[in-house]
């Protein structure tokens, strides 16, 4: 009950944090819209780590392509960095962003008491509405959509190595069958999955679909097909997984 009451007051304290940043946030980008309108802004703010050697950053990105990057913790770069995107890969931003209907998601996922993982706060501002959305990762309630924008918005900005320095290493091809129907990953890793497998002798291994690249997957559809292994990692936090590149389709049929 004691590791409960701890818990419940250290994140009491985190939401006294996030809210006067919150202010903070909304008059800095209140301030800089009426100066510079824009059409849209997307903010985030991940940190209130627990434990050591968490990420703690806050990025800003504006429907014109200008980013604000600003590291604390366990970022690639420290301070504040000033960089832009192109306008396609801030209108592909947004459009995803519309596409997950974060408008409708609930304004907090935070029921993981046990979890001293991050605390992410999301700031939308799109089309006239304004969405805040408060997230403690490991939070089994939080829906797919949220946990993909939050990587999506990370990867737009992955050119200029702000949060992770990110490299991958060849690891040649493979011949994998690929299941009809995807699959939840599970606790270790939230979204959806492919299935896959290298033949019909072992179980299907669930593989992210954000790890898989180019492959045009369609439900009811079984796939033997080709893919480019690499092994990505992310310094200087030094974690890593296998991208899969298609290459190309072997065979496939239909199971409906």
């Amino acid at each position: 009950m004691g590791h409960i009451n701890r818990m419940t007051k250290r994140f009491s304290i985190n939401r006294k944090r996030v809210f006067s940043g919150f202010a903070l946030l909304i008059l800095a980008i209140g301030l800089f819209l009426f100066v510079h309108p824009v059409s849209a802004f997307v903010s985030m703010d991940y940190s209130h780590c627990a434990r050591r050697g968490c990420t703690k950053y806050k990025l800003t990105i504006l429907g014109n392509g200008r980013v604000v990057f600003e590291g604390e913790e366990g970022t690639f770069k420290e301070g504040r960095h000033v960089v832009r995107i192109s306008q396609e890969q801030a209108q592909a931003l947004f459009d995803e962003i519309e596409s997950a209907d974060v408008f409708r998601l609930e304004r907090n996922y935070l029921r993981s008491l046990s979890s001293d993982g991050p605390f992410i706060s999301l700031y939308v501002w799109q089309n006239g509405r304004f969405k805040d959305i408060d997230h403690l990762a490991g939070d089994i309630s939080a829906p797919p959509n949220l946990i993909a924008i939050e990587n999506i918005i990370e990867s737009t900005v992955s050119d200029y190595k702000l949060i992770r320095e990110k490299s991958g290493t060849y690891a040649g091809e493979i011949k994998l069958q690929i299941a009809s129907e995807k699959a939840q990953c599970g606790t270790s890793y939230y979204g959806e999955c492919y299935q896959m497998r290298v033949n019909e002798d072992i179980q299907w291994s669930l593989i992210p679909v954000e790890h898989v690249d180019g492959f045009d997957w369609q439900e009811g559809v079984e796939y033997e097909a080709v893919f480019a292994l690499s092994r990505i990692t992310f310094n200087p936090i030094w974690t890593s997984y296998t991208a899969y590149d298609f290459v190309e389709i072997v065979d496939s049929a239909s199971t409906q």
